[in-house]
Parts: C-alpha cells; structure tokens; sequence
C-alpha cells in the first residue's frame, strides 16, 4: 500500500514538472510573439509578428463581393513581400526581414475599377542578436467611398472614390457639351466651405454631365455647394476627411440659389482660419 502510494505521489510530482515545462513553454512563445487586430476598420486586418522574424499579415474585403488585394512592392529592400489571395476577397500576406531598415508596405482592396481602400504598414527591419526582425511601428486604413447616387430627377448625382483617391461627384446634365472641358459659370458652379478639408481639384465637363474631384489636407468636415444656374438645382453635399480620404455624408438639394459675395469680413476670417490651419501642420510635422 505504501509502495502504491509513493507511485501515485511520484507521478503526481512528475505530471506537475511536464505542466509546468508546458506552461513556461507557452508562456516563453506568447512573450516572443505579438498579435494585433484591427477589427474597427471598414475592412479589418490583423498581423503577428512571429519569433522567426517574420510579420503574418492577414487583410479582409470579404464586405464586398470580387474584391482583390494587391501589394505594392516599394519597400522589398527592407521587408519582402508575399501575398496570397485565399479567396472571397481575403488575402494572406508574409514579410520576411531583408535588411535593416524603415519602409512604408501599401495593400490595395479594389473591385473592378473601382479602388475601395489600402492599407498602410509602417515597418522596421532590426537586428536581434543573430537574426533580423520585422516590427510593425505603425497602421492605417483608408476606405475610400462606395459609389453612391441620388438627387433631384433631371440632375441625379453619383459619388465615388477614383482610383487616385479624390472623391468624385458626377452630375447629370445633358446640355453640356462634352468636348469642352471648361464649364461654363453659368451653367455650373463649385464652392467649398473649407479648401483644407475638400478643395475643389477640378471641375470640367464629361459626357452628359458634370464632374467634380475633390482632394483633402486636414482633417474635418465641411460643405461642397455646386449650383447650376441653367439647370436650376443646388447641391450641398456634406464630406468629413478622415486618415487622408475624403467621404460623402449628406446631401440636399433645392431649387438654384445664386451664391452671394464674399464680404471682407468673411474673407479675413477665412483667411486667418486657413493660416491658423497651416500653423498646426508645420506643428505637427
């Protein structure tokens, strides 16, 4: 009996050894190895970064249906880049440490011609002890607008993310005439409550319409009022700026409204909010 209890006491002590070598294992390798999710973007992503060195990176479009990931290569001096498309608009990526160094890695989640975000890393390839490590120091995502219409029923409107990043507001308006690109003032009008947050890039005619492209500095909200005397419509469309992409809110629309002078005051005003602007970007930079 006494033989049979130091047996059970013996293997009880050893079974508690191999835990403990288990769990001190574990807990070496979940030290070693760092996970983040980013689950609150419009298209989530996540990475590890593993203890070979390596950055497992996994991007998901699945929200939009034929969606494809793809990867730009500047950067493949510091961390080189494999991207592998798993299917249903989802993509498995691995950067593995080339050479010492800071690089910025873009992936971009596009369907047809229409670009829908990209995501960037900032990355940093470090020498630990006697290999090369990738880290990564910083993350973003900017999803661009889906293409969305309405408006009045002469002038419906469609606004969209092109594929260089402005947001672009078309208007319907068959009396223009396409092959001249300027328009004229009378027919169409654009303004911006604030150029820092959407400036007005451009404004010129296309086929049966109009077309507005919008490009952004800073942060914020603002309005877009683009009027078309001849077309007897006013649109004031709503836009917020956010991580360098600009998206459509709101919108409403009336009957044309002229658009009325610009007093001095308002002028000073602006001018010394813009200079105010400009201010706190050389700050931050």
């Amino acid at each position: 009996m006494k033989n049979k209890k130091a047996l059970l006491i013996t293997a009880a002590v050893f079974l508690g050894i191999l835990l403990l070598i288990a769990a001190s294992v574990l807990l070496l390798r979940s030290r070693g190895e760092r996970r983040v999710r980013n689950d609150e973007a419009p298209y989530p992503y996540q990475w590890t970064e593993k203890l070979d060195g390596s950055v497992r990176l996994t991007l998901d479009g699945s929200a939009v249906q034929e969606s494809v990931w793809t990867a730009d290569r500047a950067g493949d001096d510091v961390a080189a880049v494999a991207l592998r498309e798993t299917g249903r608009g989802k993509a498995a990526v691995v950067l593995t440490p080339v050479s010492e160094g800071r690089t910025v890695l873009s992936f971009t989640l596009t369907s047809g011609d229409e670009r829908l975000a990209a995501v960037r890393l900032t990355v940093e390839t470090q020498r630990k002890g006697d290999r090369l490590a990738v880290t990564v120091i910083d993350h973003s995502e900017q999803a661009g607008q889906r293409p969305v219409s309405g408006g009045s029923e002469e002038h419906p409107y469609t606004a969209y993310t092109d594929g260089d990043g402005y947001l672009v507001i078309h208007i319907a308006d068959a009396g223009v005439q396409s092959e001249d690109e300027t328009v004229p003032p009378e027919r169409w009008t654009a303004a911006s409550s604030d150029e820092l947050i959407a400036s007005i890039a451009e404004l010129r005619t296309v086929e049966d319409g109009v077309k507005v492209r919008l490009s952004t500095h800073v942060s914020g909200g603002a309005e877009v009022t683009v009027s078309g005397e001849e077309a007897d419509v006013t649109y004031v469309f709503a836009v917020a700026s956010e991580n360098d992409t600009l998206r459509l809110n709101d919108c409403t629309w009336s009957a044309f409204v002229p658009q009325t002078p610009i007093t001095e005051d308002e002028m000073n005003e602006l001018l010394s909010g813009i200079a105010d602007s400009l201010k706190g970007l050389e700050a931050a930079a």
